[in-house]
C-alpha cells in the first residue's frame, strides 16, 4: 500500500514449509542451491563460507541481535549438582574465553544470566563472563566434599553411605558445533579431577529426556519472550520447562509479584532482582548470547528483526515474502 492505494499484489505466503536438516553443512548447500530460502548460519559458516562470489550469486546474509542464550544445564536434584558450590565450580573450570574466540569466532557476547543485556529486565551492570580460575574451582569442590580420596585422579564423595565418583554425562543435540562446546568442557573438567562423557542425541530424544528430567547435565538454549513473565515456567519451582529442578522460593515470590505489578519501573526492578538471584544460584553455566546470523535467498524480502528473530509480523513492521515470479 502507498498513500492508501494498493500498488502491488499482497505478497504474503499462503504456505511456509520448514525442512528439518540436521547437518549444518547439508543445510548450507541446500541454501546455496535454492532448495531452501533461509537458514540460520553457524559462526563458522558466517566467517568462512559466506564471503565469496559463489555465495552471493544467489544468496545474501544478515546479522542482528537476538535475545537467545545458551548454557550448560545442571540437574539440581543430582548429588553432583545439588550444592551451589559445585555448580559454580563448573563455571570457574570452563574456559569461556577459548569458547568465545575459537568456537564462536568472536561473534557472540558472553552470557551471565537469563536476560539479555539489551533488554530492560537485565540488571544495569551485568557481570562479564567468569574468567577461568582452576584454583577457585578446586577450592569450591573441596569445600563441598568432592575430593580424590583413593588417588585415581577422579574426585569422589560419600552420598547416603555410598562413595560415588564425580563422573557424569552431558546430553547435547547431535550437531558438531554443539558437541565441540561439550568436548571443551570435558577437557576443562578433567584438569580438576572430574570425568565427563559427551552424549550426542537426536533432538527429539534429547527433548524427551529433558522433559522426563532423565539427565545429569545438558547443553541447551532459551530465547527471551517479549514479556519477562514468559520465563517463569523455566525458573518457577516444578514448572514445565524447569528441566533441572531449580527451586528458589524468593524467585517464585518475585515472579508472582512481577505479574501483578503495573508500575513499569517497579516491575523492571523485580525482574532485575530475579536475574541476580538466579545468577547467584548458578543452576546453569551461562555461555553466550547467540546473535542472529541468517542466510537468505536473494528473492526473499521483508525480513526485519526483533529480539526473537526475523519471523514476526505486525502492521508496518514487515513480513517475509517473495515477489511473484513472472
Amino acid at each position: 500500500m502507498y498513500k492508501g492505494k494498493q500498488v502491488r499484489d499482497k505478497p504474503y505466503f499462503n504456505t511456509i514449509r520448514f525442512k528439518v536438516i540436521q547437518e549444518p553443512g547439508v543445510a548450507f548447500l541446500a541454501l546455496k542451491g535454492g532448495d531452501i530460502d533461509d537458514l540460520i548460519l553457524t559462526p563458522q559458516q558466517w566467517r568462512t563460507q559466506t564471503t565469496d562470489e559463489d555465495f552471493y550469486k544467489n544468496c545474501t546474509k544478515v546479522y542482528d541481535t537476538e535475545w537467545v542464550s545458551f548454557h550448560f544445564l545442571w540437574n539440581c536434584k543430582n548429588p553432583m549438582f545439588a550444592d551451589q558450590r559445585t555448580r559454580w565450580a563448573m563455571t570457574y573450570a570452563f574456559d569461556h574465553e577459548e569458547m568465545l574466540r575459537k568456537l564462536r569466532y568472536s561473534l557472540d557476547p558472553p552470557a551471565s544470566g537469563i536476560f539479555h543485556p539489551a533488554s530492560p529486565w537485565a540488571p544495569p551492570k551485568q557481570s562479564a563472563y567468569i574468567k577461568r580460575d582452576l584454583d577457585k574451582a578446586e577450592e569450591l569442590l573441596d569445600a563441598s566434599g568432592w575430593k580424590d580420596t583413593d588417588g585415581d585422579g577422579i574426585r569422589d564423595k560419600m552420598v547416603d553411605g555410598k562413595k560415588i565418583k564425580f563422573d557424569f554425562g552431558i546430553l547435547v543435540a547431535n550437531r558438531q558445533d554443539r558437541i565441540d562446546l561439550c568436548n571443551l568442557l570435558k577437557q576443562n573438567l578433567k584438569e580438576v579431577g572430574i570425568e565427563l562423557t559427551v552424549r550426542p542425541l537426536d533432538f527429539a530424544v534429547l527433548q524427551q529426556k529433558l522433559l522426563e528430567h532423565s539427565f545429569e547435565a545438558a547443553f541447551g538454549g532459551w530465547g527471551t519472550g517479549t514479556d519477562p513473565d514468559t520465563s517463569e515456567n523455566i525458573w518457577g519451582t516444578d514448572k514445565e520447562r524447569n528441566y533441572g529442578f531449580y527451586s528458589n522460593p524468593e524467585v517464585d515470590r518475585l515472579f508472582e509479584a512481577g505479574r501483578k505489578e503495573f508500575d513499569k519501573e517497579k516491575r523492571r526492578a523485580i525482574y532485575q532482582e530475579i536475574h541476580t538471584l538466579i545468577a547467584e544460584d548458578q543452576p546453569y553455566t551461562w555461555l553466550f548470547y547467540q546473535n542472529a546470523y541468517y542466510g537468505f535467498n536473494k528473492q526473499m524480502r521483508g525480513y526485519m528483526f526483533s529480539p526473537r528473530g526475523p519471523y514476526h509480523y505486525s502492521p508496518g513492521s514487515g513480513s517475509l515474502w517473495k515477489p511473484v515470479m513472472q
